[in-house]
């Protein structure tokens, strides 16, 4: 049988070790850790000297949320009124199966090409008075 290492404030990841758990798992010593984000967790020793568990879920959170995120400009779902602008003004003047497009991308209206870029569009509405009107 293996020596039982004392893991006690030993840091992996984001993890800090407190204190071994009387709770065992799969044969495994469990440790109360601490993560960054202020969370904590129990952790099997295996899980933490693999590497296989870093933070308490957090980070994973925090990558999802990253790979998910574009623009920044939607919410709960919904997207702020100068994003939907920037979509309009979009679908008006290049897609010719959209309704106004007769009056915009059918006429020679185009968009400034700096502008196909979201976040261009919008530095450049905030930076020049933009209100929304809702």
């Amino acid at each position: 049988m293996a020596k039982k290492v004392d893991l006690v404030g030993q840091r992996f990841g984001r993890l800090v070790v407190l204190y071994e758990c009387d709770e065992r798992r799969n044969g495994g010593v469990v440790w109360r850790c601490r993560c960054d984000c202020g969370n904590e967790i129990n952790v099997r020793s295996g899980d933490l000297a693999s590497g296989h568990t870093t933070s308490c879920g957090c980070y994973q959170r925090e990558r999802t949320a990253e790979a998910n995120t574009v623009h920044g400009m939607v919410r709960r779902g919904k997207h702020h009124p100068i994003y939907r602008t920037w979509c309009h003004m979009l679908q008006r003047c290049e897609n010719p199966n959209t309704s106004n497009y007769k009056y915009y991308g059918g006429r020679g209206i185009k968009v400034y090409d700096e502008w196909h870029d979201a976040e261009k569009f919008i530095d450049w509405a905030l930076a020049n008075g933009w209100e929304t009107s809702d």
